[in-house]
């Protein structure tokens, strides 16, 4: 099963460009603006002057602009992340309940960021045999997931019983009964600064076995 590439990385545009000149003017004026506390303050120290900044209270003063720094710049390296993708695991029947048979469609998400990501809404609709359609599913995972890695996310999902005979039936004809996931998912990338990207689309065929249906139903072939 090939992987669904969900978005690409654009290019740079003009704000992003001058966000490296940003960065550096903030870092700078900052370290000049400790360096002028620290002179001031050595120079007030030889005259007795009081109340003058010391070094401790001049380094308290760059930590702002430091985490200001840090923060544009992972901004910037947010913008023009690549986009995780998303693929199809594999299904998982369960017993049967009051809602009707449970499903679990477990997806692959990769992050080939060097900083985490998180799915936070997954929105799709699964169909058997491409005519037996269930419900919209909304479900909120919200799961981090690591730098540069897979991870697997379950979505519950249950098969209605007013759709049970269908999809047995059409299960009885083949060994195997094919499926569709559709839908899309939310992410939010770097968890200090939550810059969230919406809509990622989900477009994935798989397929169950027709003897674990049947069984997760209660009927024998």
């Amino acid at each position: 099963m090939m992987p669904m590439s969900m978005l690409f990385m654009r290019p740079r545009n003009a704000e992003e460009e001058a966000m490296p000149r940003r960065l550096s003017s903030v870092f700078f004026s900052a370290i000049e603006d400790v360096r002028g506390d620290a002179r001031r303050a050595r120079i007030g120290s030889h005259r007795g002057e009081p109340d003058l900044p010391s070094s401790r209270q001049a380094m308290t003063k760059l930590l702002p602009h430091l985490l200001l720094v840090t923060a544009l710049g992972l901004c910037a390296a947010g913008c023009a992340a690549e986009k995780p993708t998303l693929r199809l695991h594999h299904a998982e029947l369960r017993s049967a309940s009051l809602r009707g048979i449970g499903l679990d469609v477990y997806l692959t998400v990769d992050n080939p960021n060097s900083f985490d990501i998180e799915i936070r809404n997954v929105r799709v609709t699964v169909a058997f045999a491409e005519k037996y359609t269930l419900p919209p599913i909304d479900y909120s995972p919200n799961q981090w997931l690591a730098a540069g890695q897979s991870t697997v996310v379950r979505v519950p999902v249950a098969i209605p019983f007013t759709l049970v005979p269908g999809v047995v039936d059409e299960a009885r004809r083949s060994p195997t009964l094919k499926y569709t996931v559709k839908g899309s998912a939310d992410v939010t990338a770097i968890r200090a600064l939550g810059v969230e990207k919406d809509n990622h689309p989900i477009d994935e065929t798989g397929t169950l076995v027709r003897d674990d249906l049947l069984a997760a139903a209660g009927v024998s072939f």
